[in-house]
């Protein structure tokens, strides 16, 4: 019963944040959006009452054999993708012969995922649930050992999402989730359409979905960004029954906005997730791989280079020289380019976007470090986030964190 008022209030929440036209801006970009709206409605109807029904099939198994049809399931994921490259290529040279004996191929395989996918999802679910708990994280609303909300997330392509910014400084002004195939010729045309209102816009890939529920993960992954993006979604609806996570949603849901309190919220749920992916990682999957190779020192420091692209923009926005801000992403884009770092499109949006996350390059806010300051000090994962998700502003991070 709790689960499913859980899953209908995470729907009302998409529903306004992503569907419903509010006055303003919203009403200017109704009708560039309408006919690329992701059907929330559909997929939930479709995908709810499975998600809620227990499943009395056999428990998952997370030993050895579970691990290993996992690591399986995602080598079909990259055959799957494969076959699609091939196919694209086949079709270009009108190889009429080997495109039929590539898309035979193809369906054989994507039956096998078809197949398999739930199993796999629930066999995950249950490795993170499990290593979760062993980090204290169970439950928002009451101190007991009850995994809550439920962990589940759908393996799927999530719906895009088209992203706008102010051109005089950056933040998200509006995030609006637009169909997850939508052609390259239509991202285009919202973009351009956007500008001539005025506004920087993006159209993101993203990672995956927690307003929805199951979660919405995307299956173009791996293995280990699938277990970080599945807690990362799974710790948004968690974070939405502590302080700092109500109001992350009075933010996305345009009732109280603070770019802070949705960096602390995104920053955080980044942190826990790269934290216990890489434990979920190394327990269930590391031992039955080969260890890998000892990363290569990069010659190209992306990192920096971005972290210094958004401080210049930053300095040249807060000087009011807008033009000018736009001129050098342009010119910096093209120079990350010939580094081997391909960026569609460098604009206010996409560091609205990316810089929500604090502990990435994109973002010029301190509260990355202050996040990592307080992990440091914490004696387990549980306490740092009880600790974070208590908080009401950034100021009671800042000072918490000296």
């Amino acid at each position: 019963m709790i689960a499913g008022f859980v899953a209908l209030l995470l729907l009302a929440v998409f529903l306004v944040t992503s569907v419903f036209p509010r006055a303003g801006l919203d009403g200017k970009l109704q009708p560039i959006v309408k006919q690329h709206l992701f059907g929330a409605v559909e997929w939930e109807l479709a995908r709810l009452p499975p998600a809620l029904l227990p499943h009395f099939g056999r428990a998952p198994d997370t030993g050895p054999a579970g691990s290993q049809q996992v690591l399986d399931y995602f080598g079909l994921l990259r055959r799957e993708r494969s076959l699609e490259q091939q196919i694209e290529v086949a079709r270009v040279a009108f190889s009429t012969s080997e495109m039929a004996s590539l898309e035979s191929q193809l369906a054989s395989v994507g039956k096998q995922v078809k197949s398999q996918t739930g199993a796999i999802q629930r066999t995950i679910e249950r490795q993170i649930r499990d290593t979760l708990a062993a980090q204290g994280i169970h439950n928002p609303l009451l101190p007991v050992h009850v995994s809550f909300p439920p962990m589940k997330f759908a393996l799927e392509r999530p719906p895009n999402l088209l992203v706008v910014s102010p051109r005089d400084r950056i933040e998200p002004l509006r995030e609006i989730t637009l169909d997850p195939r939508l052609p390259a010729a239509d991202r285009d045309d919202i973009e351009a359409r956007v500008a001539a209102l005025g506004y920087s816009s993006l159209v993101v890939e993203i990672g995956g979905i927690g307003a929805t529920f199951p979660t919405f993960v995307n299956n173009d992954m791996g293995l280990r960004d699938t277990l970080d993006t599945a807690v990362e979604e799974w710790l948004h609806q968690y974070l939405a029954f502590k302080p700092l996570g109500f109001l992350y949603v009075l933010d996305l849901i345009d009732i109280r906005r603070s770019y802070d309190i949705a960096t602390m919220n995104e920053g955080l749920a980044d942190m826990v997730a790269e934290e216990i992916g890489g434990l979920v990682y190394q327990r269930y999957y590391a031992p039955l791989l080969e260890p890998p190779l000892p990363p290569e020192e990069p010659e190209f420091d992306f990192n920096a280079a971005m972290r210094q692209i958004r401080l210049t923009v930053d300095e040249y926005l807060a000087e009011g020289q807008v033009d000018r801000a736009e001129q050098y992403m342009a010119e910096q884009r093209r120079y990350l380019e010939t580094k081997g770092y391909y960026i569609r499109k460098l604009n206010q949006a996409y560091f609205a976007f990316y810089g929500t996350y604090a502990g990435t390059p994109a973002s010029s806010s301190p509260i990355g470090a202050e996040l990592a300051a307080l992990r440091s000090r914490a004696k387990t994962l549980g306490e740092f986030v009880n600790q974070v998700a208590g908080m009401t502003s950034a100021r009671a991070l800042a000072k918490a964190a000296r």
